[in-house]
């Protein structure tokens, strides 16, 4: 039998799945994820070639690993302020976070590899949406892994689109990983100190190896992740 505190948690669960509470959680992670970005102390690092990509508000493709998405959003509106158009789970915790960007000015594209057909319809969007000047972020070893492995699919976009590719993570002072989740994620405290790190700009050819592509971007972004953690002395995080 299911213990009175299994169904408390089974309940409030139940009830986080529906579109009343989705429109508030929405709202309240908003509104977590903007204070603590804003307590922080902010060191940022932005390649000159990158910046310049910036000012001239070039189209990017953005490549950020499920477990430092949270603090994304606040940094990218505060600190580069692109158009940015962000691919998020359909599902309810998709629903929350995806709907948290929003809220803070950024466009959700619901959709996620290998799901019904959803993955072949954010391709299209997502190649719109760069196509029409925004910037396009990918969390391409989302929603459930294995981490810090990048999907085909984000390959694909990277050679398909013919824009520029960057990385983008964080690290910090003080928080914690989650290691009980799949995806390791770092939980940043209020007023910790924060390096938010983009990478330099890679180009691809319409014409390259496709796996050659995934496994530079793979490549560069767990690379960037160890650096940035290694500033504050934690521990490398592997691929799953």
């Amino acid at each position: 039998m299911m213990g009175w505190r299994a169904r408390i948690r089974a309940w409030v669960k139940g009830q986080s799945r529906k579109p009343w509470a989705i429109a508030v959680l929405r709202i309240l992670v908003a509104g977590y994820m903007w204070t603590l970005y804003a307590s922080a102390r902010k060191r940022v690092v932005i390649p000159r070639e990158t910046q310049a990509l910036i000012d001239q508000k070039t189209p990017m493709l953005v490549g950020n690993w499920h477990g430092r998405l949270f603090l994304i959003a606040p940094f990218w509106q505060h600190k580069i302020g692109l158009p940015l158009c962000v691919i998020s789970s359909p599902h309810a915790d998709g629903l929350i976070v995806g709907g948290a960007a929003e809220v803070l000015g950024i466009r959700a594209l619901r959709g996620t590899r290998g799901g019904q057909g959803g993955g072949a319809k954010v391709m299209r969007e997502g190649l719109r949406a760069l196509k029409d000047g925004s910037c396009l972020i990918l969390n391409p070893d989302g929603p459930n892994g294995p981490r810090q492995v990048l999907g085909s699919g984000a390959a694909a976009l990277a050679q398909l689109s013919g824009v520029p590719f960057v990385a983008i993570t964080y690290s910090g002072s003080a928080g914690r990983i989650l290691m009980d989740k799949w995806d390791r994620g770092f939980m940043a405290r209020y007023f910790s100190k924060l390096t938010f790190a983009v990478s330099a700009p890679l180009y691809f050819d319409k014409d390259q190896d496709r796996e050659s592509i995934r496994q530079q971007i793979e490549t560069v972004m767990n690379e960037q992740l160890w650096d940035i953690d290694a500033i504050y002395g934690r521990p490398k995080i592997e691929p799953d």
